[in-house]
């Protein structure tokens, strides 16, 4: 006999924004059941993506001992134990875990169905010998990796977060397929633990980023020695021995002994009975409007992938703001997520980029502030040195600056930020845009201490028009028509 639930909210995938959007809403005293046939935050999958930030870490240690005082050439370098450094990962990870465990969540009332399930009309989905008719949907949708359209891909077994855990000595000569986010992390790593390291962009370096934002990070990752070919044509793969050719256009061809890639990923949206709910899809997802609601009404959904920490965030994020949506007592204001990517040095971006702006807006207003001159950066963020990874370094100078975008009234429409803790610094233009400030509010970030904020309030003093000289010259006409 069929059971029915009819809870407020039914979570369709337990995922890290899967559970965040059930614990949300039972906060905010709503009936939530998770569907999910796995296990929940599926911890097989989210092990990896926390390496990945370890490995990061500890190649970063790792050129700082290289560049300290007490480093020399003649020095035994450094290494990285990978079986140390993966067991601490593994056991913050299980801490985590915990904290997403069926019994915390039956504590917080929220019930969990373990089976899988699909929809069987536009408001009813089951699972197993269960029903449920909820007041709402949130589809927490997964996703699949598939390889890039190259010839004899399919031979070589690519280096994942998945695999980093299994190295024992460092790859001789990586070479990394796209320049997304991820790939120049993995690559910067490597570069710190002293591997040969060359990128294939496949098109520009981080092509949907300000080029003005990323050519600091190229330059940084060019000075600590990788090796970028703008223009690389790859026509196929082969396996040589050991290792793997790489063949390029015009008879070039790149030697590697391990290979890492960017990987479309799929989302998994068939088996879900959608064509039953009445859901407008096609094979990149569901079709959603800005609120992340389906053609269905009473579904939402969001993508809860676990490539990488910074995507299970953003599926965080926007469950959290999906359920204030639909049990806040008031509409929350639009999310604003800021875009970080997480090297050295980081770059953090919100709102419009200024090339957006000027194709919305018919004048508009840009300012920058550098952190060069800032005493807080070259004191606290000190260049890694002269010698990083066993290369000459030109660390004597702190690279990076504030962007700000605003609109002809002075409005915020945007920021980018590229230096020392911009992933930190960001968050004051988060709250500039969701409360409608004006660049020259921000004015009131001073301190009796130099602090990083200085060169966002640089960067905002600098955004006011200059009307001094145009007063003067007034004045000076009114004086010569009336002496």
């Amino acid at each position: 006999m069929t059971a029915i639930l009819r809870p407020d909210l039914c979570v369709i995938g337990g995922g890290p924004g899967g559970i965040a959007a059930a614990i949300a809403a039972a906060a905010l005293g709503a009936k939530v059941v998770i569907v999910e046939k796995r296990a929940l935050g599926a911890s097989d999958l989210l092990r990896p993506a926390f390496q990945m930030h370890a490995l990061a870490a500890g190649a970063a240690r790792i050129a700082a001992l290289r560049a300290s005082a007490k480093s020399t050439l003649n020095d035994d370098p450094p290494r990285i134990d990978f079986k140390r450094m993966y067991r601490e990962a593994d056991t913050e990870f299980q801490r985590l875990a915990r904290e997403e465990s069926p019994a915390r969540l039956a504590g917080l009332n929220i019930q969990l169905v373990q089976a899988g399930g699909f929809f069987t009309s536009r408001s009813r989905f089951e699972a197993g010998d269960i029903a449920i008719e909820a007041g709402a949907f949130l589809l927490a949708i997964g996703s699949v990796a598939t390889a890039p359209a190259i010839a004899g891909i399919e031979l070589v077994r690519p280096l994942t977060a998945e695999r980093v855990s299994e190295l024992v000595t460092l790859p001789k000569k990586l070479v990394i397929i796209g320049a997304d986010p991820e790939n120049l992390i993995l690559a910067q790593a490597f570069l710190r633990l002293g591997a040969h390291v060359v990128l294939l962009p496949l098109g520009p370096f981080l092509p949907h980023e300000d080029p003005e934002l990323t050519m600091p990070l190229r330059n940084a990752l060019c000075a600590e020695g990788l090796e970028i070919f703008e223009t690389a044509d790859i026509r196929g793969i082969e396996l040589r021995g050991s290792g793997l050719t790489v063949s390029l256009g015009e008879g070039q061809s790149v030697d590697a002994s391990h290979l890492a890639y960017t990987a479309h990923r799929r989302p998994l949206v068939e088996g879900l009975g959608l064509h039953a709910a009445g859901i407008v899809y096609d094979k990149d997802g569901l079709k959603l409007d800005a609120d992340r609601r389906s053609s269905n009404r009473t579904i939402y959904a969001i993508r809860d992938d676990l490539a990488s920490v910074q995507s299970m965030t953003i599926a965080r994020h926007e469950a959290e703001w999906i359920v204030a949506l639909l049990f806040g007592r008031r509409r929350p204001p639009p999310l604003q997520l800021a875009r970080i990517i997480a090297t050295e040095p980081e770059i953090a971006v919100i709102g419009l980029s200024e090339e957006e702006a000027r194709a919305r807006h018919r004048s508009i207003r840009v300012s920058r502030a550098g952190f060069c001159d800032n005493l807080r950066a070259r004191t606290a963020f000190p260049p890694l040195g002269h010698v990083l990874a066993g290369r000459p370094v030109n660390g004597h100078r702190m690279n990076g600056h504030v962007k700000i975008i605003a609109g002809s009234d002075g409005r915020l429409l945007g920021a980018g930020i590229v230096g020392p803790q911009a992933r930190e610094l960001i968050g004051v233009f988060a709250l500039g845009l969701a409360q409608g400030l004006r660049a020259e509010d921000l004015a009131v970030l001073a301190a009796s201490e130099p602090t990083l904020l200085d060169v966002c309030r640089t960067a905002a003093l600098a955004s006011l028009p200059q009307t001094g000289k145009g007063v003067r010259r007034h004045k000076f006409w009114l004086w010569r028509l009336f002496r």
